[in-house]
C-alpha cells in the first residue's frame, strides 16, 4: 500500500537525506604528507592519493617567465589526456621507497593536477606495502604518545 502511494508521488526510489550514499571514489584518499610525485628529476607536493589515483601540485605554464630558475629543468605543463611515467616517493619509517608507475592525466587546472594510476600487480603490491607501513607507523605513534 505504501509503495503504491510513494510510486504515485515519485518518491519510491528517492533516498532519505540521512541514508548512506556511496562515495564517488572507489578507494579511500589519503593526505599526501609523506608522499611526493617525481616526474623526471623534479618532485611535486601531493595533496591526496590512493592506489588508483593521485592529486598533486604542478607549476603553471609561466612558472619560469622571469628567468629566476635557470638551474631547474624546464617542465612543461601537464595536460588532461596525456600519459606520463611518474614515481611515487614514499617517506616511510624505514626509509624512502620509490614506486615507478605510469599514469593518465585526468585534469590539470590552477596548479593542481589529477592523475589515474595505471599500476600493475607489482606496483599495487608496493603501494599496498607502503600503506601498511603508514598504518603501522600511525599505530606506533599513537602508542608512544599515549605515555608521554
Amino acid at each position: 500500500m505504501f509503495d503504491s502511494i510513494l510510486a504515485k508521488l515519485n518518491l519510491l526510489n528517492v533516498a532519505a537525506a540521512n541514508d548512506f550514499v556511496e562515495p564517488r571514489r572507489k578507494e579511500m584518499r589519503r593526505d599526501g604528507m609523506l608522499v611526493d610525485v617525481v616526474i623526471g628529476r623534479r618532485a611535486y607536493t601531493v595533496y591526496d592519493w590512493s592506489p588508483s589515483g593521485v592529486s598533486f601540485e604542478t607549476p603553471d605554464h609561466n612558472w619560469n617567465a622571469g628567468g629566476v630558475y635557470f638551474e631547474d629543468v624546464f617542465v612543461p605543463q601537464l595536460k588532461a589526456g596525456e600519459q606520463v611515467n611518474l614515481t611515487l616517493r614514499f617517506h616511510l619509517l624505514e626509509g624512502t621507497k620509490d614506486v615507478p608507475v605510469a599514469a593518465h592525466i585526468t585534469r590539470s587546472f590552477g596548479g593542481i593536477t589529477g592523475a589515474r594510476l595505471l599500476a600493475g600487480r607489482t606496483e599495487l603490491r608496493q603501494i599496498n606495502s607502503a600503506i601498511d607501513s603508514f598504518n603501522a607507523q600511525s599505530f606506533l605513534e599513537s602508542q608512544t604518545t599515549q605515555y608521554n
